[in-house]
């Protein structure tokens, strides 16, 4: 039995407009505006969503989007929601924003993505070592020794501290070593909380 013409208009009409529905960024409900963020690539946009929804997840989303440094640094450092920071953190590629976050965020996973992410090491350990020698309270400098890596950052800190700081470094010196790793292949040993 053919169709006649009156549905066939009717059911292309209703198509086209299911096919052709855009998703608003400022649309009421959380998954619009997910999936506006999906279909941008406006920079400008991505940014005023990502400083500025209501909902974490949907400032998440469009950080994950984000290219731009500036903005990125921005959410980096002051979001209040983790999750939200660490996709910041994950298409950041500022050295010097990366360094501040190891050296002087509160949150333990915020640091340890940070210091994932630093490309000069050399920089991230100079300013480490200024922290784990004169950095404040037992916890900052020992917090900021558990980053460390190189036998002579270790060594510096180790001779110029007494305190929890150069003992961790001790922990670190002899973990980090190559006759440790090769007895005890990956052996880690970590500080968290003012305990090792």
């Amino acid at each position: 039995m053919p169709h006649k013409p009156s549905v066939v208009i009717i059911v292309t009409c209703l198509l086209t407009v299911a096919c052709s529905f855009t998703y608003r960024i400022d649309g009421a409900s959380s998954r619009e505006r997910i999936r506006a963020i999906h279909q941008t690539d406006d920079q400008a946009i991505l940014a005023r969503v990502a400083r500025q929804d209501h909902m974490a997840s949907v400032r998440y989303e469009a950080a994950k989007r984000l290219t731009s440094q500036t903005v990125l640094a921005e959410i980096a450092l002051r979001d209040p929601d983790e999750s939200v920071r660490m996709a910041a953190i994950s298409n950041l590629t500022d050295d010097s924003v990366l360094i501040d976050l190891v050296a002087n965020d509160k949150d333990s996973e915020i640091r340890d993505k940070a210091a994932k992410r630093v490309k000069d090491f050399s920089r991230l350990e100079k300013k480490l070592v200024s922290k784990a020698l004169y950095g404040g309270d037992r916890l900052t400098k020992a917090t900021a020794t558990n980053y460390l890596r190189s036998q002579k950052a270790l060594s510096r800190v180790i001779s110029s501290s007494a305190g929890l700081s150069g003992q961790v470094a001790h922990v670190c010196l002899l973990v980090y070593s190559e006759t440790f790793q090769q007895r005890f292949p990956g052996a880690l040993v970590k500080f968290k909380g003012g305990k090792l």
